[in-house]
């Protein structure tokens, strides 16, 4: 009769340190996101409580719309919410088509040179936006492009080094075989492009429009300087003054926080409609 062995079972059980590490790193893990949650709960508690409580007033009795009703009296709010929409559009657009372009270049189209040219453009995320704040706001306001949506525009007609990098990651990983069949079939490199590149790229062009259009939407700082008239003022420039009072004295602080509130949902609600491709689409950047 055979002798059947049969190898010793595998050892599946884990490793005692990580067993004992398990509840420090969850009480770790729970310090830190109530940590993350006292400001969230904080603006959500005086954003939908009235101003003037009576004392003995339970908690659920100060829900009050009141600080949306100060906000809109004091601030043309929606006004700046259109310029915000419309220099995050203005950007996000044309920034998700170059840097798609530039990165299929990068990834398909080689030439001598090609990696350190693309190794150039990813050494410019390096830089600070402080070194060159000052000079850009100078070349633009000879220009007369100040308080107009034109530099972002043309920043977003220049792509985006990052944006650049994920795009080119994710075609390096695309199956050159299926553009082979295509310029077999009479494409040319063009057609490829539009009839087999983009229809196949959607996780790539939504993480991008995604990160693009919510970048834009939370900036502060370049609006700041190149938007100053307020009729050019973007939403994030106008709460970052805050919501004063008629008198132009008192910071009302509770309708501020109102306006952050209203401010804060549309990147929130993108986020979390598109986060599988949001996921997706950081995979692919480390990906072969």
């Amino acid at each position: 009769m055979a002798t059947v062995i049969v190898p010793p079972a595998e050892n599946t059980r884990r490793p005692g340190w990580i067993t004992q590490l398990r509840l420090p790193v969850l009480l770790a893990l729970s310090f830190i996101g109530v940590i993350v949650l006292i400001p969230i709960v904080t603006l959500l508690y005086l954003t939908f409580t009235t101003s003037s409580p009576t004392a003995d007033a339970a908690w659920y009795e100060r829900f009050s719309l009141e600080q949306f009703r100060i906000l809109f009296g004091q601030v043309d709010y929606w006004r700046y919410a259109s310029n915000s929409l419309t220099v995050s559009l203005v950007y996000t657009i044309p920034a998700v088509f170059s840097s798609m372009l530039a990165g299929y270049a990068f990834a398909r189209l080689r030439a001598r040179g090609s990696n350190i040219l693309f190794a150039i453009v990813i050494a410019t995320m390096l830089v600070p936006l402080f070194v060159y704040l000052v000079p850009l706001f100078v070349i633009y306001s000879r220009l007369g492009m100040t308080n107009t949506v034109l530099p972002w525009l043309l920043w977003g007609l220049g792509g985006n080094a990052f944006y650049i990098f994920l795009f080119r990651q994710f075609f390096d990983a695309f199956p050159s075989e299926i553009e082979d069949a295509a310029m077999l079939d009479g494409l040319n490199r063009w057609g490829i492009f539009v009839r087999v590149i983009i229809p196949n790229s959607y996780t790539p062009i939504a993480t991008v429009s995604i990160l693009a259009f919510t970048g834009v939407w939370g900036e502060y700082l370049v609006q700041n300087v190149l938007l100053f008239n307020d009729s050019a003022a973007t939403l994030s420039v106008r709460l970052g003054a805050g919501v004063i009072d008629p008198t132009g004295t008192v910071l009302l602080l509770p309708a501020t926080l109102a306006g952050i509130f209203l401010y804060l949902i549309p990147p929130v609600l993108m986020f979390i409609v598109f986060q599988r491709q949001i996921v997706q689409g950081s995979a692919t950047s480390g990906m072969k």
